[in-house]
């Protein structure tokens, strides 16, 4: 009744409240590794109940990759989360970053505020070696922000920011999210594959689109791929099949349990000479759905030819 009572009123001790954001920040930092599934899961669970219900926001500033990196977001789950746990999907950046070598190639696939772009690019750069990340992000308010964490850590020479949507035809399409969630874009035309459009639908816009195939057919080399696009992933990967038949990058793709795309993916990937993994808390690779996944919609495709 009490916490009924406090939202009623609009959270009137939050003033009060909002002091817990720095011990909590100080104890999410204790460990880098959060869950960010569509199971249940304590700590992600009990962080986005007390900061919902007792801070509400937080500072847009902040750092990320063991404090080495400069990072502005908000307005996503992955948001708050990157400022209390100072990572985001700390175990997948594990993994890439040990992918990491000198001429890397990336192509990020919905690079959203660019967390993996920064970290990948800062990589190549404190080692010495050269390297590019092709970045790609539609949504005109998340890709200013991309712009602003490449500009900010110094960045730009390692990364190419493509302001436009990824899939299997060229063109303008329609852009739909959801208020209040700005991970959650997705073309409108992926059609059986989005997760629940006509739900999600409450912001719209028209964007550009390409295929990764039209648009990076003269690159010398793709050494991985991460692909982020909330459903879209099997049109984008038809768009990028003469890509992935030319180069055999390894991918990072979303796989959430029970939407239509996933098993699509799944089809797509096999049939083209990839084994899927699951990838476990410190970023090594296992079974699909084995006990030490440690997030379950998270695989990594390797070429087997």
């Amino acid at each position: 009744m009490l916490i009924r009572a406090h939202e009623e009123r609009g959270y009137p001790l939050l003033p009060l409240t909002r002091r817990l954001r720095v011990p909590l920040r100080w104890l999410y930092h204790r460990s880098p590794y959060l869950r960010h599934d569509s199971r249940f899961h304590w700590r992600p669970s009990l962080l986005l109940g007390l900061h919902g219900l007792l801070i509400r926001d937080h500072p847009r500033d902040f750092t990320i990759h063991d404090g080495q990196l400069s990072f502005r977001s908000y307005g996503s789950v992955m948001s708050f989360q990157g400022y209390y746990v100072g990572e985001i999907e700390r175990h997948l950046v594990d993994f890439v970053v040990r992918e990491v070598r000198d001429g890397f190639t990336m192509l990020d696939v919905g690079a959203h505020h660019g967390a993996f772009t920064i970290i990948v690019a800062h990589e190549l750069r404190a080692r010495g070696w050269t390297g590019r990340i092709h970045s790609f992000e539609p949504d005109p308010v998340n890709f200013e922000l991309l712009r602003h964490n490449v500009e900010h850590n110094g960045l730009g020479d390692y990364v190419t920011l493509h302001p436009v949507a990824v899939s299997n035809v060229e063109g303008d399409e329609l852009l739909i999210g959801a208020e209040g969630e700005n991970s959650g874009n997705t073309l409108a035309s992926t059609g059986e594959f989005a997760i629940d459009s006509s739900a999600a639908a409450q912001i719209s816009r028209r964007v550009p689109v390409v295929t990764l195939d039209g648009m990076l057919a003269e690159l010398p080399r793709v050494d991985f791929i991460k692909m982020d696009i909330q459903g879209a992933e099997p049109l984008a990967l038809a768009g990028a099949a003469q890509l992935l038949a030319r180069h055999r990058p390894v991918l990072a793709v979303e796989a959430v349990d029970g939407w239509p795309s996933s098993e699509t993916t799944r089809g797509f990937l096999v049939e083209h000479g990839y084994r899927l993994h699951g990838v476990t808390q410190h970023g090594e690779l296992c079974e699909v759905g084995a006990p030490d996944a440690f997030v379950s919609w998270d695989w990594i495709a390797v070429p087997t030819r």
